[in-house]
């Protein structure tokens, strides 16, 4: 990242996605990397950093993560996310969450809303659990139940509503700078103030 905004010349970059690697992402030195356009999309798919599933899934510290075989904990997201918004003024942030994970608890779900509510997402991506022949996952035990599911993935998408709301109202009144991706018609958000 250092070396493509030494490269440019008054020019935005506009980052699409980061991948939380370890416990000092973003790179040490990164907070001059004012070029960067303040939407960052983390991949978080769990918030829960510990949980109580059955005897043949695994339990403890970032239990669901585990499960997914993501290569980060909750610690370092939350750690990156603190840098970012450290680095940048009002970032938005967003990610994608799965809900109904085999194993994912009552608990565990809270404790995904928890960190949603405390990171203050601009936008969340809520997706349900669906297994994929091949996959590690599509033999596992514990499936969460569709109605549980469902009102998970409710729970989330209201609550992606009032952050992203939230998040946008802060601008109400400024003049900002925006990265266009590309041209096209779209229709109108439906939850824009």
């Amino acid at each position: 990242m250092e070396r493509t905004a030494a490269k440019t010349s008054g020019e935005r970059i506009g980052l699409t996605t980061a991948t939380i690697t370890s416990p000092t992402c973003p790179p040490r030195g990164s907070a001059g990397l004012l070029d960067i356009m303040p939407h960052l999309h983390l991949t978080l798919q769990s918030g829960s950093p510990g949980g109580i599933g059955a005897a043949a899934i695994p339990q403890g510290e970032d239990a669901v993560l585990k499960r997914m075989c993501r290569q980060y904990t909750v610690d370092q997201f939350k750690r990156m996310v603190d840098s970012i918004q450290a680095m940048l003024d009002r970032p938005a942030i967003t990610t994608d969450i799965i809900v109904g994970f085999p194993g994912e608890t009552d608990a565990d779900f809270e404790q995904t809303l928890d960190l949603a509510r405390s990171v203050g997402f601009a936008k969340m991506h809520v997706f349900t659990f669906s297994p994929r022949r091949g996959t590690p996952a599509a033999g596992m035990q514990d499936i969460v139940e569709k109605g549980v599911c469902r009102r998970r993935s409710e729970i989330l998408r209201e609550l992606d509503i009032e952050l992203g709301l939230r998040y946008r109202r802060q601008f109400i009144g400024e003049t900002a700078e925006v990265l266009i991706e590309s041209f096209g018609v779209r229709r109108p958000a439906s939850n824009v103030p």
